[in-house]
């Protein structure tokens, strides 16, 4: 439901209009029509850091896609695989396992379904590059935009950006109080739970944050050798920020992070049974078949996917002039991951 406040003028000018001549009725509501056309047409300013310093999006000279938290917020983008929804140059794949998901910009990107491969669609969070696909999977409690640079990066962003750049800019610690809790229910028993609180420490100049999530949903297909149901989530997130504002030309913010997940994922089809689906057949074992939207397979482990992400990092900026200003990042992270990585259609 949308509220419009009706102001006296507006009042006045529908009083006289319903009782004036048809004529004068259709030239007010004209008018109105106009001015409401007028005022949907003035556009917000968009700020973004694509080049490394801050820019409106209409001057910086780079191809590139903003997703702000608005449109996060109505897409309901729960993490950066979702984000391919609302950036149409941008794919993602997971294929055996979470941890391998790949990204396409423009359609180039590494689909080697391998953990060590090394990226060519280069991921930062808050200025910090995430070497892994599995360091950027985490649910963000409070994102404040997110950038898709398309093309090579390479100049500032460095060697693995050669198809593209993702640029996740979490929300500043407030010197306000702000806070929320959300909680979103789905199939397959889907339950994602987020909450965020920021406020003052010191007035004006120190202020925190703290956000965490939880996203969990039943598997979707089916294991007819017996074990689990495929496809799972079970992802836990913790984020706090510090804000220290010392003057009107230093800013400093340190954060730190940690997500976990523990999935039995990721669901792999039977598209076309080989040569040697007879031998495994003949050996007592189970080919799932050649319909890959039956959401059924046949696996001897639950395929399983663990991975541990913690990290922090301190950013400084001080402005030496109005145009001139220096800054400072240093971070510092780790990943371990592991798990059973996917059969295809067949268990012997």
């Amino acid at each position: 439901m949308k509220l419009v406040p009706f102001t006296r003028n507006g009042l006045v000018s529908a009083v006289v209009a319903t009782s004036s001549s048809f004529g004068l009725a259709s030239s007010v509501a004209a008018q109105s029509a106009n001015s409401e056309q007028a005022t949907q047409r003035v556009l917000e300013e968009v700020i973004v850091t694509a080049a490394k310093r801050e820019q409106t999006l209409e001057d910086t000279p780079i191809a590139i896609t903003v997703a702000s938290a608005k449109t996060i917020d109505e897409a309901k983008i729960q993490d950066i695989i979702d984000l391919q929804s609302v950036v149409p140059s941008l794919r993602t794949s997971t294929d055996q396992s979470t941890s391998a998901t790949s990204f396409f910009i423009r359609g180039f990107g590494n689909g080697a379904n391998d953990v060590g491969t090394e990226p060519s669609v280069a991921v930062f969070v808050d200025g910090v590059y995430r070497s892994r696909t599995t360091a950027s999977l985490g649910d963000f409690p409070k994102l404040e935009r997110i950038e898709v640079l398309k093309g090579p990066q390479n100049t500032l962003f460095g060697k693995n950006a050669s198809a593209g750049v993702v640029s996740m800019v979490t929300s500043k610690a407030s010197l306000e109080r702000e806070g929320y809790v959300e909680g979103i229910f789905g199939n397959y028993n889907s339950a994602i739970f987020k909450g965020y609180y920021t406020d003052s420490l010191i007035d004006d100049k120190l202020a925190f944050s703290i956000g965490g999530s939880v996203n969990q949903r039943d598997g979707y297909a089916e294991n007819i050798s017996g074990g689990s149901d495929i496809g799972e989530r079970d992802r836990h997130a913790v984020r706090a920020e510090l804000l220290f504002q010392p003057s009107d030309t230093q800013e400093w913010r340190l954060i730190v992070d940690h997500d976990d997940l523990d999935e039995v994922c990721c669901y792999s089809a039977n598209l076309v049974t080989g040569d040697f689906g007879a031998v495994i057949e003949l050996l007592g074992g189970e080919i799932a078949a050649e319909r890959p939207y039956d959401y059924r397979v046949t696996a001897n482990e639950d395929p399983s996917n663990i991975a541990r992400n913690t990290g922090a990092s301190l950013q400084g900026d001080v402005a030496l002039s109005a145009s001139l200003s220096l800054g400072r990042m240093t971070a510092d992270r780790a990943t371990p991951s592991g798990g059973v990585r996917a059969v295809g259609g067949g268990a012997a």
